[in-house]
């Protein structure tokens, strides 16, 4: 059973009144993809099954938790209401990198290699007005 000591309380105190470090994104396999055109389709469509496969497997892992927890009763039930926050947050990023990789799929569907040429430069614009567009709706 671990407890947080009376020192460690002020401490934690202290800390959640700091800002927080910017919100990062790491993420190897999108490194792989942004300099896909140095490989070839079908290592990029490899690398996005990749990322479809640890969503997934991400999905399983929470989907057990969640299940052991409500089973089991919800452990710390006195922190659930923040807890819930958090595992939203960690949901929805999953749901990202799902809706992702189906679009991903989509875009390089039609592709016969990962070469730059006149069609796919159309397609990353039109890709690129399109996110811009949504961009200025938003403010």
């Amino acid at each position: 059973v671990y407890s947080i000591t009376p020192k460690g309380r002020r401490a934690l105190k202290i800390w959640l009144q700091q800002p927080s470090k910017r919100f990062t994104y790491e993420a190897e396999a999108m490194l792989k993809v942004a300099y896909g055109d140095l490989a070839d389709r079908d290592q990029m469509a490899r690398t996005i099954e990749e990322i479809r496969t640890e969503a997934e497997g991400d999905l399983r892992i929470a989907r057990k938790a969640f299940v052991n927890r409500l089973g089991d009763g919800v452990p710390f039930p006195e922190r659930v209401h923040v807890n819930a926050l958090v595992a939203q947050f960690c949901v929805e990023m999953m749901k990202a990198r799902l809706r992702w990789v189906s679009f991903a799929e989509d875009y390089i569907n039609d592709w016969e290699d990962s070469e730059p040429d006149d069609g796919k430069t159309e397609q990353g614009l039109e890709w690129f007005r399109r996110a811009l567009e949504w961009l200025e709706s938003r403010g």
